[in-house]
């Protein structure tokens, strides 16, 4: 297998005005701008060769369909020489955004906070375990080890981090993908 020798950097930085060219998955979001806040690289395999790119999650400036962020790879996005500032992506309220419809995962984001991502499984443990630190893609993050045959939904999901991790009330939006967060 062919691997690049050497590692492909972005364009972008975290936080820089970008503006959508292409959109597969949000038609709607083309034209729209918005600021880079996270960013990971992507390796696809081909033939006999990984090819990389950049995927990049974006905040819109205003809301489409009601979605507020989108994720595009590089090619897609066209930069601007701007930046917004980091302050204006943290929570001014308590948010939960669920990856999955039975809600194992998904994001949180407290007020006055960036972005975690939590992701819960089950395990043979006789109460809720929760262990939290920075993940491997440098985002803070949740392991939360659920008894084994307890249920869970995206209900279920809020009820346990809202008492779990003290972020009462949380509101459920429509947030990042915490697959590329992780």
């Amino acid at each position: 297998m062919i691997v690049n020798s050497s590692p492909v950097v972005s364009a972008l930085s975290r936080f820089q005005k970008v503006e959508i060219l292409n959109s597969c998955h949000y038609p709607a979001t083309v034209g729209m701008k918005g600021s880079v806040i996270w960013s990971d690289l992507l390796h696809q395999h081909q033939n006999d060769a990984v090819i990389e790119k950049w995927l990049h999650i974006v905040e819109l400036d205003k809301s489409v369909e009601g979605r507020k962020f989108v994720t595009c790879l590089e090619e897609n996005l066209r930069p601007e020489q701007a930046y917004s500032n980091e302050r204006c992506h943290v929570g001014t309220r308590n948010e939960i955004s669920f990856d999955t419809e039975s809600g194992h995962e998904g994001c949180l984001r407290r007020a006055g906070e960036f972005w975690q991502c939590f992701y819960i499984s089950w395990k043979n443990v006789p109460i809720v375990q929760i262990e939290s630190g920075v993940w491997k893609s440098g985002i803070y993050g949740h392991r939360i080890d659920i008894p084994v045959g307890t249920e869970i939904s995206q209900a279920f999901a809020k009820d346990l981090i809202e008492c779990e991790l003290g972020t009462y009330p949380l509101e459920v939006i429509s947030g990042p993908d915490s697959l590329v967060l992780k």
